[in-house]
């Protein structure tokens, strides 16, 4: 198996107002993440920010450009600058800066020859499903997705005594393995654009559907959340709370009881086929055939993000990415592209708000939660079977090497 991702703290530069612990940061700033829409991303210049470090985005012709948000000259935010779809022009000086990060001019000396240091500090920039993704911390020469050391146990392989609430915590199986088939596809997840998805130490999380025909594909406006990245995405994984959060959007309260199942382990998470009574239509439309079992399938991508497809009566699924950008230790910018063939016709507009009033739902949950962070000792918070994706999912972020932090 391949090492699990480390970076000594020495070995990279923290922003300087960091929120995480020094050995997590360095962690977390190996894997790929979105910081912006693509479609938000013009002739001007786009901040966005990233496990605290302040980045500027912007389109460099053909090319989006993804930089530390400073100025090399005077310090000034490049996001204030203005852009022309080529380059962009610092508002302090008018420096100009266009693909690579390379600076293209200085007005103040327009013959001089321009200093190789002036250039941004520019970051791997790939757009797919509708997003901008970076990678802080790439790991040059790193071909393949993150493994674990010998003797770590997998995201999902078979529990710690209890830590499921169970005896023995089973949590190992392989239910829906066909499901499973049909939903991975053959896409790696690794990167093009204007660096290699190799340069990091995992692939860009795969979202399934996204490149078949006869679906719909929208990407939701960006949604914010006071809260840490991992109970975020904890929640999405979550099946126990349908019929208690969403009531007023899809969920039914007198439909509680959660059936078993069973995470199966991935080289990047785990997937759990999850089959149920409780329905996906919105309140007061369409209801689902009576006695019809639906399956959601879930994939988790550690660290912050996780892909859901709901199978509706007949061939109709609808894929949902939840891609949880860690703003900071104690902030998040969910990205959530998604895909559905049935229903194409649907105005995106729709689609966005039906699916902010559910964010907004889980929002005030999450945001309620303490401790802030989301513990990986098994021994701070009592744990039920329906809490296996949740097990696997704290099991395999202690499996990458991060800190206690994430047990405060």
């Amino acid at each position: 198996m391949a090492d699990v991702l480390t970076a000594p703290a020495a070995s990279v530069t923290l922003p300087t107002d960091c929120s995480f612990e020094p050995d997590d940061w360095a962690i977390l700033a190996q894997h790929w993440y979105p910081v912006a829409l693509s479609r938000e991303v013009g002739d001007q210049p786009v901040a966005a920010r990233l496990l605290d470090e302040r980045l500027v985005i912007y389109r460099a012709g053909a090319e989006v450009v993804v930089a530390r948000d400073i100025c090399p000259h005077r310090g000034v935010p490049l996001s204030m600058a203005t852009g022309d779809g080529q380059s962009i022009a610092c508002a302090y000086h008018g420096l100009r800066f266009g693909p690579a990060g390379a600076c293209v001019a200085i007005p103040a000396h327009p013959q001089a020859k321009i200093p190789a240091r002036m250039a941004l500090t520019t970051f791997p920039a790939v757009e797919r499903y509708g997003l901008v993704w970076t990678c802080l911390a790439p790991v040059r020469g790193a071909g393949r997705a993150v493994g674990l050391r010998d003797g770590d146990r997998r995201p999902g392989s078979a529990a710690e005594d209890g830590d499921d609430g169970t005896a023995g915590g089973r949590a190992g199986g392989t239910a829906g393995d066909t499901a499973r088939g049909r939903e991975r596809g053959t896409d790696d997840g690794t990167a093009g654009g204007t660096d290699n998805g190799t340069a990091c130490g995992t692939a860009i999380p795969r979202m399934p559907h996204w490149d078949e025909p006869g679906f719909q594909r929208v990407t939701c406006p960006p949604f914010d959340v006071a809260a840490f990245a991992g109970r975020q995405v904890e929640g999405f994984l979550d099946v126990a709370h349908f019929a208690f959060v969403h009531t007023a959007t899809f969920g039914d309260p007198n439909d509680t009881e959660v059936p078993e199942y069973s995470p199966a382990p991935t080289e990047n998470g785990f997937v759990a086929d999850y089959w149920s009574t409780v329905g996906n239509y919105p309140h007061g439309g369409r209801q689902g055939e009576p006695g019809f079992r639906w399956l959601r399938h879930f994939e988790a991508h550690l660290p912050f993000t996780a892909t859901l497809v709901v199978h509706f009566p007949g061939e109709g699924r609808l894929s949902i990415m939840n891609a949880a950008s860690p703003v900071s230790a104690r902030r998040t910018r969910m990205f959530a592209p998604i895909a559905k063939n049935f229903d194409t016709g649907q105005p995106d507009q729709e689609i966005f708000d039906f699916n902010l009033r559910i964010f907004e739902e889980d929002r005030a949950i999450v945001e309620a939660q303490r401790p802030e962070n989301l513990p990986l000792d098994p021994r701070i918070e009592v744990n039920i079977p329906a809490d296996r994706s949740s097990v696997a999912y704290r099991r395999g972020l202690r499996a990458l090497g991060l800190s206690h932090f994430f047990t405060a």
